[in-house]
């Protein structure tokens, strides 16, 4: 025990606080003592996960030039098809005005403004303000008409514009299907296919354009027969 002066008071002896027991009422305006948590370890707070994007950062930059040269690679691809698709190798004619193409031989026998349009009553066809129809006469020998049935035919002008047949324009007026065979069975070894077609009146015509898929990028150019 501790030495005592005398006359001094006793010092107060302080406990530590205790839970009331449970189930007890306090009375009011007693103030209960903040009670001490028992000791126990102290745990780190989590630690963040990573998401997907970070842990595999890395690998995706690697992957950025691979997917640069594969794009590179496709757009040539892309481009190559796209000029082996489109009619540029032109065939022209001999000198008496026959061109051989796609298992065929094509001659342009005439090209000239349209003078013998008719409607589908019979009445003469009047062909649109600002605008001039040209009739294509075309002859074939074709042994094998199959080979060009899937066949193409364009007008050109003498600026290089092209246009297709029986256009919008010549609606209302007679006209037989634009083709490249007779539609006869069976077939004729030797016919000639008529087409009509539409250019702005300051156009001038000078050939007709034939394209076979399956002979592309070639062509065939004809010019009127001399």
């Amino acid at each position: 025990m501790s030495p005592e002066t005398p006359g001094a008071p006793p010092a107060p002896v302080v406990f530590p606080p205790v839970a009331p027991p449970p189930g007890t009422v306090t009375p009011p305006g007693t103030i209960t003592p903040p009670v001490a948590p028992p000791p126990g370890p102290v745990v780190p707070p989590p630690r963040r996960r990573r998401g997907w994007l970070e842990r595999n950062l890395l690998g995706l930059l690697a992957l950025v030039p691979l997917f640069a040269a594969a794009g590179w690679i496709h757009r040539d691809d892309v481009t190559e098809r796209y000029w082996a698709g489109r009619p540029r190798e032109v065939v022209v004619s001999d000198a008496a005005g026959w061109v051989s193409y796609a298992g065929a031989r094509i001659r342009l026998a005439s090209l000239e403004p349209a003078t013998d349009l008719v409607t589908f009553g019979g009445d003469p066809y009047r062909v649109p303000d600002g605008l001039t129809a040209w009739r294509a006469a075309i002859l074939f020998q074709a042994p094998d008409q199959d080979a060009i049935a899937s066949c193409t035919l364009r007008l050109e002008d003498t600026a290089g514009n092209t246009y297709g047949p029986s256009p919008d324009e010549l609606t209302g007026a007679k006209m037989p299907f634009a083709s490249c065979t007779s539609g006869d069975e069976p077939a004729p070894p030797s016919y000639e296919v008529v087409v009509y077609f539409v250019t702005p009146a300051s156009a001038q015509a000078s050939a007709v354009r034939v394209t076979v898929p399956r002979e592309l990028p070639r062509y065939a150019r004809l010019t009127p027969a001399p």
